[in-house]
C-alpha cells in the first residue's frame, strides 16, 4: 500500500513539472512584403479623393545622356534602338554605370519604332512603314507597308499596335501578305507607345501616362501617372521597355527610369494560433481597403490546401492612406474605378495567401498572453466635444516560447492611417504608422508584429508626423508587454455571420438654419427624373470632386434602377475568433468609434478585442448620429463609396442586437 502510494505521489510529481513546461498553444508567424514590384511601372494610390489628378506611384531617376535629338526610341532584347533628328540610328546597351551608345545605321525621319524578334518596325514622316533586320553590318531598311497617319508604333505577341491622328487603336500583323491596319478600339491623344507582358503603355502630350489591357474589354485606358513637379518631374516625348522596365526620354534628350516611390514597408503579417488541431489566423495588411470577394479568394485558396476553416481566418485592412487601390471606387475618377488586376492576381493575393501558409508552417509551442492599456495617439475628427467619444483603449496578444522568449506580437488600436497629403509623402507607398510601429516592435522583440486596425472610422492620429506616431504606439505596447499581460488558457472557437441593415436611400440633404437635416424621419428615395436631374446639375465642372463624385453616383443609381438591382440592405460581416475567455471581434465596413466599447461590454465576463476593416470595406458602419445630422461618416462618405444609401437610423442597436442574437 506505501509503494502505490508512494508511487502516486511520484506520476503525480513528475506530470507537474512536465505540464508546467508544456505550452498549451503553437504559434506561428509571418511577415511578406505585398509591394507591387517592377514589373509594375505605376499604381495609383488610394485613401484620399484629392489631389483631383490622383496620386501615382511612379517616380523618375536619371539614367543617362542620349546621344542627340531622340525622335524615336523602343527596346528589344535587353537593348534600346533610336532615332535622331540627324537621320541617325542608334543601338543603346544599358549596365549598371548606365548606358552605351553606338551608330547602328540611318534613319531618315523616322518618328516612331516597335521591335518583334530580330527585327526593328518603324514609321517615317512619309508615311510608309518599314523593316530592319538588327545585323552587325547595321541597319538597311525596307518599305514593307502604308501606315498614313500613323503616330506611333509598338508590338505585342508578334503583332504591330498603333495610334493614328484619328484617335483610334490600330493594328496589324506584319508578317501577312497584304495585311492592313485594322481598328480594334479607340486611343488616347498620345505621342508615343510601348508594350509589357499583355499590356500597352502611352504618354501623351500633357505628360499623361496611360496603360490598356487590349484583350480586355471592360477596361478602358487608365491613367497611371501624371506630371506633379514632385515624383514626376520631367517632361516626357519617348517612352520604352527595356529588360522590364519603363524608360522615358525626356524633352531636353535625357533618358530617365521609372520606379515606384516607396518606404519598402508595405505588407501582409499573419498570427497563427493552434490547439488541439484547430487553427486560427489573424492577418494584418497595408491596404486602405478590400473588396469580400478578394477575402473569399484568398480564404477559399488556404482552406482548400490546409484544411482551414474560412471562419477561422480574419483579414483586417490597416486602412493606410497610401497603398495601392485594391478596390473598385466606383463614383471617384476613372483610375480609381478599375484597380490594378495585374497587383490584386500576380502579387496581393498570391503574398496573402503565403503569409498565412508561412505562419502555418511555422507553429511552434507557446504560451498566449493578453494585456490591455491605452494609447493616446488618436483624436475624433468631429472634434473634442463629449459627445464625440474617443476610445483609447490598446490591445495586446503575446506568444512566448517555454524560455520565455517572445515569438509573436499582435496589437489593436483605433485609429486611420492618415495625414496631411503634402510633398513627396503624398505619392510615396507607405504602410504609415502602423509600419513604424512594426518596426520598432520587431526590432525589440526579434518577432513578427501584427497590427490589427480597430473601430477607427472617425478617428485622426493627433499627430501629422507617422514615424512620430508609429513609435508613440510602440512604446505603448511595450508598457503593456512589460506590466499587464495575463496568461492565455483555454479551447479555440470561430464563426461568421451576417446581420443586415435596411436601407435609407439617400436623398439631397435639406438643412435648416443650424445645419440639421430637416424631416430626417420621413426619407424617401429619389426618383430616375430627379436623379437625371442632379447629375445635370453636377456636370461640366472639371477638378470639381464633389461633383465628379455626384455625377458618377447618379449614373450607378440609373443602372441599378434599370437593372431593378437597387438594394434594401447592406450586409455587416460579423466574424468572432474566441481562445479561452478572449474574443476578436471583427467587423466588416469602416466602423465608427462607439462600436468598441460596445461590443465589448456584450461580454462583460470576457476580455474582448473589436477591429473594424475586417473582410470587406464597402463603406462606413456609422451611428445613429452620423446618419441624422448628415456627418461625412453617416452621408456623403456613401457617396464616395457609391453605395445606393445610407443605412437606417438605428444602424447602431441594430448591429449590436444581432450580434448578441448569434450568442457566440
Amino acid at each position: 500500500m506505501k509503494n502505490k502510494i508512494l508511487w502516486c505521489i511520484v506520476v503525480f510529481f513528475f506530470s507537474a513539472v512536465a505540464s508546467k513546461g508544456q505550452q498549451e498553444y503553437k504559434v506561428g508567424t509571418s511577415t511578406v512584403s505585398i509591394e507591387p514590384d517592377s514589373t509594375l511601372f505605376s499604381i495609383a494610390l488610394s485613401g484620399y479623393g484629392y489631389p483631383a489628378e490622383g496620386r501615382f506611384s511612379i517616380n523618375f531617376s536619371f539614367y543617362g545622356n542620349t546621344p542627340g535629338n531622340i525622335t524615336a526610341i523602343t527596346g528589344l532584347n535587353g537593348k534600346f534602338f533610336a532615332a535622331d533628328s540627324n537621320h541617325t540610328f542608334w543601338s543603346g546597351t544599358p549596365s549598371v554605370n548606365g548606358i552605351s551608345w553606338k551608330k547602328a545605321g540611318s534613319a531618315g525621319g523616322i518618328k516612331a519604332l516597335a521591335g518583334i524578334n530580330e527585327s526593328i518596325y518603324a514609321v517615317n514622316d512619309k508615311g510608309e512603314l518599314l523593316m530592319t533586320k538588327i545585323t552587325p553590318g547595321g541597319a538597311n531598311w525596307v518599305k514593307i507597308g502604308a501606315a498614313a497617319y500613323i503616330n506611333t508604333l509598338t508590338s505585342l505577341n508578334g503583332k504591330l499596335y498603333a495610334t493614328n491622328n484619328k484617335n483610334q487603336l490600330m493594328k496589324m500583323d506584319p508578317l501577312q501578305t497584304g495585311s492592313r491596319w485594322i481598328s480594334i478600339g479607340r486611343a488616347n491623344v498620345v505621342q508615343s507607345m510601348a508594350s509589357h507582358g499583355e499590356r500597352f503603355f502611352a504618354i501623351n502630350a500633357g505628360d499623361t501616362l496611360w496603360h490598356i489591357q487590349p484583350h480586355k474589354a471592360d477596361v478602358p485606358w487608365t491613367e497611371i501617372g501624371r506630371y506633379n513637379d514632385i515624383t514626376f518631374n520631367i517632361h516626357i516625348k519617348q517612352i520604352a521597355v527595356v529588360n522590364n522596365r519603363l524608360y522615358a526620354v525626356s524633352k531636353d534628350n535625357k533618358l530617365y527610369i521609372g520606379a515606384h516611390t516607396s518606404d519598402g514597408n508595405l505588407s501582409a503579417t499573419a498570427f497563427a494560433i493552434q490547439r488541439n488541431k484547430k487553427t486560427v489566423v489573424f492577418v494584418g495588411v497595408d491596404l486602405t481597403g478590400f473588396s469580400l470577394s478578394l477575402s473569399d479568394d484568398v480564404k477559399d485558396i488556404v482552406s482548400k490546401e490546409r484544411h482551414i476553416a474560412k471562419e477561422a481566418i480574419l483579414i483586417n485592412a490597416s486602412h493606410t492612406h497610401f497603398s495601392p487601390s485594391a478596390q473598385a471606387y466606383l463614383a471617384w475618377q476613372d483610375f480609381m474605378q478599375h484597380p490594378d488586376s495585374l497587383y490584386l492576381n500576380n502579387i496581393l493575393k498570391k503574398k496573402l495567401v503565403k503569409a498565412i501558409e508561412n505562419a502555418i508552417d511555422h507553429l511552434s509551442p507557446a504560451d498566449l498572453y493578453f494585456g490591455r492599456g491605452t494609447t493616446n495617439i488618436g483624436m475624433n475628427r468631429s472634434g473634442a466635444d463629449p459627445e464625440n467619444p474617443l476610445d483609447k483603449t490598446l490591445d495586446v496578444l503575446v506568444a512566448k516560447n517555454g524560455k520565455g522568449t517572445v515569438t509573436g506580437v499582435l496589437f489593436l488600436a483605433a485609429c486611420h492611417a492618415v495625414f496631411n497629403s503634402e510633398g513627396r509623402e503624398t505619392y510615396t507607398i507607405s504602410a504609415n504608422f502602423p509600419g513604424t510601429a512594426r518596426e520598432v516592435i520587431r526590432g525589440k522583440t526579434g518577432t513578427d508584429a501584427v497590427f490589427i486596425q480597430g473601430c477607427a472610422g472617425d478617428i485622426n492620429p493627433r499627430s501629422l508626423d507617422h514615424t512620430a506616431t508609429g513609435r508613440e504606439l510602440a512604446n505603448d505596447v511595450f508598457n503593456i508587454m512589460d506590466k499587464k499581460i495575463t496568461r492565455l488558457t483555454g479551447e479555440i472557437s470561430y464563426s461568421f455571420d451576417t446581420v443586415n441593415v435596411p436601407v435609407q436611400h439617400i436623398i439631397p440633404a435639406a438643412l435648416d438654419s443650424n445645419g440639421r437635416l430637416v424631416d430626417s424621419l420621413h426619407i424617401k428615395p429619389w426618383s430616375a427624373e430627379a436623379i437625371r436631374q442632379f447629375q445635370m446639375d453636377n456636370a461640366n465642372k472639371p477638378g470639381n470632386l464633389f461633383a465628379l463624385r455626384n455625377t458618377n453616383w447618379g449614373g450607378l443609381m440609373l443602372n441599378m434602377i434599370q437593372k431593378r438591382t437597387v438594394p434594401d440592405k447592406l450586409a455587416e460581416y460579423i466574424q468572432i475568433i474566441s481562445i479561452g475567455n478572449w474574443k476578436m471581434v471583427g467587423l466588416s465596413r469602416e466602423a465608427v468609434n462607439e462600436y468598441g466599447p460596445a461590443i465589448r461590454n456584450i461580454w462583460p465576463g470576457n476580455t474582448v478585442s473589436v477591429a473594424g476593416y475586417c473582410n470587406d470595406v464597402g463603406s462606413y458602419l456609422p451611428n445613429k448620429w452620423h446618419v441624422a445630422e448628415h456627418h461625412y461618416e453617416g452621408y456623403d462618405s456613401f457617396f464616395w463609396y457609391g453605395q445606393p444609401g445610407v443605412p437606417a437610423l438605428d444602424v447602431f442597436d441594430i448591429v449590436i442586437e444581432g450580434i448578441k442574437s448569434f450568442k457566440r
